[in-house]
């Protein structure tokens, strides 16, 4: 049976080293990696986290957000042809009208004909954000194009989910946030679905927002009220309770948890390559955390 799993980390908090060691192992190298000069002064990495294998031929590949090719030999089912025509004008007047200056949206409105092919969950998640918004959610209009479009990305979703089971396509996923918001509430998961989500606590979770903002081009540095702590920490969670499993990025990180990290390798079917090389993964994970506490301290955070 084909199989689904998808990893749910906040940013800031590991995403790409994880995919690199956990999900590729072996293959990491191959899927991208470090820049010395421009992404070791922030301890950052750049890894593919969408994984393909087929079944039958163990062949492994990855859809990338941008590196569609795979997909490529498939059609569009006949819906999706057209409700894409339908949904285009829709986002973009869900974009204008949101007028947040948010940068993911013009992302899914360029790519819209591409969204069933892969996982675009980094993006389709911007399209709803109302947090730094004034778009009020009792408007009748906002609503009607939230629920048109939740529909549309279900429906691509699903159909990358069909084309998976056709082919024997096992999909492997590190991604920040859950289905159900990045794609819509009322999304149909596939039979062999399985979900894992990092746990943050009061301290890790100021770890990694200011690990986010110095790690990112993107993000606005915008200062943590440290006073509404637990609202955003309950926020940054949130996707506990969707997941099958959780992790703890302090078992991971700052304990050095050998256990705690083996559930990633498990979670992706990589645990044999753990047990081989348990020490050496354990060193490099700690090398990892002494980096990122040196890439804080050097920005002079100390928390």
């Amino acid at each position: 049976m084909t199989s689904f799993r998808e990893f749910y980390t906040q940013p800031g908090a590991a995403s790409n080293f994880i995919a690199g060691k956990c999900l590729w192992t072996e293959q990491a190298e191959v899927q991208h990696g470090q820049d010395a000069e421009i992404d070791a002064p922030t301890n950052e990495f750049y890894f593919q986290r969408e994984k393909l294998w087929n079944s039958a031929t163990l062949a492994v590949t990855s859809t990338g957000n941008f590196g569609i090719r795979l997909f490529d030999l498939f059609e569009p089912s006949i819906e999706i042809v057209v409700e894409t025509k339908i949904m285009k004008p829709l986002l973009i007047e869900l974009h204008k009208y949101m007028d947040d200056g948010d940068v993911q949206r013009p992302i899914v409105i360029e790519n819209i004909e591409h969204l069933w092919k892969g996982d675009w969950s980094m993006h389709t998640f911007g399209c709803f954000d109302t947090l730094f918004t004034e778009s009020s959610l009792d408007d009748e209009r906002y609503l009607y194009l939230k629920t048109r479009i939740q529909n549309y990305l279900a429906m691509c979703r699903e159909y990358y989910f069909k084309l998976c089971e056709e082919n024997n396509l096992n999909s492997y996923v590190i991604t920040h946030w859950s289905p159900n918001e990045t794609y819509s509430p009322r999304l149909k998961l596939p039979k062999d679905f399985k979900s894992l989500g990092m746990e943050l606590d009061d301290k890790t979770y100021l770890i990694t927002q200011r690990l986010n903002q110095i790690k990112s081009t993107e993000t606005d540095h915008r200062e943590i009220n440290r006073d509404g702590l637990p609202d955003l920490l309950k926020l940054a969670n949130r996707c506990l309770d969707f997941c099958d499993e959780t992790v703890s990025y302090r078992k991971i990180f700052l304990d050095n948890d050998g256990d705690e990290i083996r559930k990633m390798y498990a979670f992706f079917g990589n645990e044999k390559h753990f047990d081989m090389n348990r020490s050496t993964i354990e060193k490099e994970f700690k090398e990892y955390n002494d980096n990122n506490i040196a890439v804080l301290e050097k920005n002079n955070e100390f928390i």
